[in-house]
C-alpha cells in the first residue's frame, strides 16, 4: 500500500536573482563571507602598501582606494592603479584568483536558477506529508488488514497520519490529488492501474508521483493442505520466476493491457480521460513566467542612476577644475 501525490503541483518554478541572494540555505553566509573578505583583502592591501612606502618613500593608496580598487577586482573591473612591488602584487594575485572563483560560481549559479526549474523533494513517507505544509490526504474507508494496521499501530507517525486522514470516495480524492498538494492511499497495483487507464496522457506523461514508500497490508496467499508433496517444487519455482522478474512482468503487461482496453473503450464511447478533464496542460499546473526585463529592471535603475551620479559627478570635477 502506498500514496499518490501530484508531483507537478508543488512550490516550484523559477527564482529571481533577489532570492537566490537571499536563499536561506547557504547564501546569506557566503555573502557575508565575501563582504568581510573583501574588507579584510583591503585593509592588508592598504597595510602592505604603507608599510612599503614608510621605507623607499613612494606615494602609497590611500585607505579607501585599496578598499575600492578590492571592490574593482571582485566585480571584475578594469585595473588602472597596478600595484608596484612584489609583495603587493602577490596580494592582488590572490585577490584576483579569489573573485574569479567567486564570481564563477556566483554567474554559472545564477543561470543554472534562471533556466532550470527548482523541483521540491518528492513526499515519498508518511513522515514527509506530516512534515509538508498545506497538504492533506485522506483515503476511501478502510476495512479488514488496513483498519487493523492503522488503529493497531504504536508508531506515532501512523498513527498521526490516520488522525488527520480525510475519508471519501476514489474519484474525489483525485480530483483533488489533480488539484494540487493532496495525497491519495491506496493499494499499489489498484493505483497504477487507475492511474494508466486515467491519468496518463498519450504520450505516456503522467503527473501523478507514487510514492516509494510501500507499508504492509494484506495480500493474497496460497493455500495447500499440510503435507502436500508439491509444495517444495512450487516453492522454488516461485523463486525463480521471482528471481527472474517474471511477476512484475506479468504484472505490467496486464495494467499495460487492461489501461490500453479502458481507454480504447472510453474513446469509441466518446467520452473523455479524466487526465483531460481535469483541463491539466503541460508538465505542471504552476504558471511559469518567462524571464523578461521586468525580472531584471532593478539591475537597469541600479546601472542608470550609476550613470547619473558619475555624470554629475564628472559635470562637477569639470566646473571646479575651471574655477581653480
Amino acid at each position: 500500500m502506498g500514496f499518490t501525490y501530484n508531483h507537478s503541483s508543488g512550490d516550484y518554478g523559477l527564482k529571481s536573482a533577489a532570492e537566490i541572494l537571499l536563499d536561506e540555505n547557504c547564501a546569506s553566509v557566503m555573502w557575508i563571507a565575501v563582504f568581510l573578505s573583501t574588507v579584510v583583502l583591503g585593509f592588508t592591501l592598504w597595510l602592505i602598501t604603507r608599510l612599503w612606502t614608510s621605507i623607499s618613500g613612494d606615494q602609497g593608496l590611500s585607505i579607501s582606494t585599496s578598499f575600492f580598487y578590492t571592490c574593482e577586482v571582485l566585480v571584475s573591473g578594469p585595473s588602472l592603479n597596478l600595484p608596484v612591488n612584489f609583495t603587493t602584487r602577490l596580494v592582488a594575485l590572490c585577490l584576483w584568483i579569489f573573485s574569479f572563483i567567486v564570481t564563477s560560481a556566483y554567474k554559472s549559479s545564477l543561470i543554472a536558477h534562471l533556466t532550470i526549474p527548482v523541483f521540491p523533494p518528492p513526499i515519498n513517507s508518511f513522515q514527509d506529508l506530516l512534515d509538508s505544509d498545506g497538504v492533506t490526504w485522506g483515503s476511501d474507508v478502510l476495512e479488514g488488514a488496513e483498519f487493523m494496521y492503522f488503529n493497531c499501530s504504536l508508531d506515532p507517525v501512523v498513527r498521526e497520519f490516520r488522525s488527520r486522514s480525510e475519508i471519501d470516495t476514489l474519484d474525489n480524492h483525485m480530483d483533488k490529488v489533480m488539484k494540487g498538494r493532496h495525497a491519495y492511499l491506496e493499494s499499489q497495483i489498484y493505483m497504477r492501474d487507475i492511474i494508466a487507464s486515467q491519468y496518463t496522457s498519450s504520450l505516456g506523461y503522467t503527473p501523478i508521483h507514487f510514492s516509494e514508500t510501500q507499508y504492509p497490508t494484506a495480500g493474497y496467499v496460497w493455500g495447500f493442505r499440510r503435507g502436500a508433496i508439491f509444495t517444495e517444487a512450487l516453492t522454488r519455482m516461485r523463486t525463480r520466476l521471482n528471481e527472474g522478474g517474471l511477476f512484475d512482468y506479468w504484472t505490467n503487461d496486464v495494467i499495460n493491457t487492461k489501461a490500453w482496453k479502458t481507454r480504447r473503450d472510453i474513446k469509441e464511447k466518446g467520452g473523455q480521460l479524466k487526465l483531460d478533464a481535469a483541463d491539466f496542460r503541460g508538465e505542471d499546473t504552476v504558471t511559469k513566467e518567462v524571464l523578461s526585463l521586468n525580472h531584471l529592471q532593478g539591475c537597469f535603475y541600479i546601472l542608470f542612476i550609476g550613470y547619473i551620479v558619475a555624470l554629475l559627478t564628472l559635470t562637477l570635477e569639470i566646473c571646479i577644475g575651471h574655477l581653480n
